[in-house]
């Protein structure tokens, strides 16, 4: 089986990558690169992350940082940037 990434380091390359703040990717901005950085956030933790597939757990990561609170949220979000990819 592979080695799953950790979620703080797939947070910090994205948030160099959109070079944005951390903290502001988990507030309730709408700003775009804000929004695209939160939407690979998730897509990477969810296919690569140590959290895995699972929709919930993804949810905790960023309700404990403030961010979002339902599992919907994370669903919509890896859609649209499979959507994006293909």
């Amino acid at each position: 089986m592979k080695e799953r990434v950790k979620s703080e380091y797939i947070i910090k390359k994205i948030c160099e990558y959109f070079n944005v703040e951390e903290h502001l990717v988990f507030s309730k901005w709408r700003r775009n690169e804000l929004v695209q950085a939160r939407h690979y956030i998730i897509y990477y933790m969810y296919h690569y992350g140590e959290t895995g597939n699972s929709p919930s757990r993804i949810r905790d990561v960023f309700k404990e940082r403030g961010g979002i609170s339902n599992h919907a949220s994370v669903i919509y979000a890896v859609k649209r940037i499979e959507d994006d990819l293909s």
